[in-house]
């Protein structure tokens, strides 16, 4: 981020629902990226469910669990933000689809799969299997990418940025920049008296 963003930033109430979702999903609000992990406090998912309400956008419940953080320890909410016609028609995707047996999934509804991976997601926060690297593919990102990420473990890439890149490093860093820029661009809206309801509903 920029100087000047990273300041605006210092101005605000970083601890707000608004300004998390500024700070964690702009790609995903201003239509280019599917979805985007959140975490609040428990007490706050209700807030993050009603700003959703009547836009394009909706939550999913993957865990909520203890967390420590340096001054408490509290009850902490883990949440998939998506746009709704993105990750449907995202999670049709042959490669998508293909990955996704590999990995073991059954049902392929679009209910069935958030709810598989929830479940499998909450395993993993519990301790009884281990992290489900499929995460990738319902946080949108390219099927190459999670596929190479899988095959090995997470090393050898290309580039590192919203996520480690396999191939096609010149597409993925522009696409990278471009995130940035929506989050640069919510911050400022933000920091100037704009509701991020008000971004929700026209995005």
């Amino acid at each position: 981020m920029t100087q000047e963003t990273l300041e605006r930033i210092t101005t605000m109430d970083t601890a707000s629902v608004e300004t998390q979702i500024a700070l964690h999903c702009a790609p995903m609000i201003m239509g280019l990226k599917t979805s985007n992990l959140l975490i609040v406090p428990e007490s706050q998912t209700v807030c993050v469910q009603r700003l959703l309400w009547n836009t394009k956008m909706e939550s999913f419940l993957l865990y909520t669990g203890k967390q420590r953080t340096a001054e408490k320890e509290m009850y902490k909410t883990v949440l998939l933000l998506y746009r709704i016609s993105f990750l449907r028609n995202y999670l049709q995707d042959a490669q998508v689809v293909h990955l996704l047996r590999n990995a073991g999934y059954k049902d392929f509804s679009f209910e069935g799969l958030l709810h598989q991976f929830a479940s499998r997601y909450r395993a993993y926060r519990n301790g009884t299997r281990d992290f489900p690297h499929e995460m990738g593919i319902f946080l949108g990102y390219p099927p190459a990418d999670v596929q190479g990420f899988i095959q090995n473990n997470g090393k050898y890439f290309l580039y590192a940025g919203y996520w480690k890149v396999y191939e096609n490093q010149a597409q993925k860093t522009k696409l990278f920049y471009y995130y940035d820029l929506a989050a640069e661009l919510l911050i400022r809206l933000l920091s100037q008296g704009v509701r991020i309801k008000d971004v929700l509903v026209s995005a």
